[in-house]
């Protein structure tokens, strides 16, 4: 009898200042990053874009970087406290729904909730 084991790739976020002048490949869209005081204040229930980058041998070129989206569902003192609103699509063991702890240099994008009615 077989044991399945769920392989889980090591990862870490990237901070914004850390991206090289040739970007983060494909999976990482060029785009103007908010300014510092909307990364340092984002409210609960704001998605932001944040960039995982998965530990992967030299002779994998896809999917090192991947641009996921985290819903901050709080924050204690400078760190925000979110879920991931997605499902990677190279980042093995990572899955929608799982908690993710990051700082306002972690944050590439930014789309505000809407308000209802």
């Amino acid at each position: 009898m077989s044991r399945h084991t769920a392989i889980r790739d090591a990862w870490h976020l990237v901070p914004i200042d850390a991206v090289p002048p040739e970007g983060l490949g494909p999976h990482v869209p060029d785009a103007p990053t908010p300014d510092a005081a909307t990364r340092a204040s984002l409210a609960v229930g704001t998605l932001a874009a944040l960039v995982f980058r998965r530990e992967a041998s030299a002779a994998e070129v896809q999917g090192i970087h991947e641009r996921l989206w985290v819903e901050v569902v709080g924050r204690d003192g400078d760190r925000y406290r979110g879920e991931l609103e997605n499902q990677p699509t190279f980042i093995r063991g990572l899955k929608n729904g799982d908690a993710v702890t990051f700082g306002a240099e972690h944050v590439f994008s930014v789309l505000t909730p809407r308000v209802r009615p």
